[in-house]
This record gives C-alpha cells, sequence and structure tokens, in this order.
C-alpha cells in the first residue's frame, strides 16, 4: 500500500538541517505531497466532515494523528519549515489536520510541545 499522507517523514528534514539545498529540494517535494494529499482528500474523502469519513474519526485519522502532532513542532523549530503554513494553501489538509488536532483524544494522548523538541533534541544527538 502507498503512503498518501506526507507528515511521517518528517525526520529526513530533520538530518538534511546542515545541507539548505536538500532541505530546500525535501521541502518541495512536501509541498507536492501535501497537494497530492489535497487531491486524494477530494477523491476519496467524504466532504460532509473534515475527517476522511466525513464527520467520523477514523483509524486513518488515529494512525495519522502523532506524525502530524510531530511534525509540525519539529519541523519549524529544527529547520524553519512552517508545515501549517502549506497546509493553509489545501482546504481538505487543513480541515483534517485542524480536526486531528482539536480532537480531545488526540490532545489527551499527545506529548506537550516543549516535551516534544527536548525529546527530538536528545534522539538528533544520537542518531546523527
Amino acid at each position: 500500500m502507498a503512503e498518501v499522507q506526507p507528515f511521517q517523514n518528517y525526520f529526513r528534514f530533520l538530518k538534511l538541517r546542515d545541507d539548505p539545498e536538500k532541505l530546500a529540494e525535501e521541502v518541495k517535494s512536501f509541498e507536492a505531497s501535501v497537494a497530492n494529499f489535497e487531491k486524494f482528500l477530494e477523491i476519496h474523502g467524504d466532504a460532509s466532515g473534515p475527517f476522511l469519513c466525513g464527520e467520523d474519526f477514523s483509524f486513518a485519522e488515529a494512525m495519522m494523528a502523532p506524525f502530524v502532532q510531530r511534525c509540525i513542532p519539529n519541523l519549524l523549530h529544527f529547520v524553519d519549515v512552517d508545515c501549517m503554513a502549506m497546509v493553509r494553501r489545501h482546504p481538505r489538509v487543513e480541515a483534517l489536520v485542524t480536526a486531528i488536532l482539536a480532537r480531545p483524544s488526540v490532545i489527551a494522548t499527545g506529548v506537550e510541545e516543549g516535551e516534544m523538541i527536548k525529546s527530538m533534541e536528545s534522539m538528533l544527538a544520537r542518531f546523527t
């Protein structure tokens, strides 16, 4: 099964943070992936609500939530890439991401942004 949503590969950006040319290429690729995700949602999504299945939060969103929660603040903090600015150019993706981040169960199971950044700093120190 092909990956459709663009948020799961955010760690690639972090590995490229010291290479501006490759980082710029990755940003362009991410922007294209967000545009492709918009098309996917237009074709396969239920327009009656923000989620893939309309008003119903599904397994698809549950799988995306941790990646969306981590991608957005980590890319902004570590490589100055504003994912939400890209997302806002795509109404279906924006509605989905906004709804995921506002979902009470996602909020309750998420990690506070400062702790997430600290954890990522620790991970980067070990793996890069």
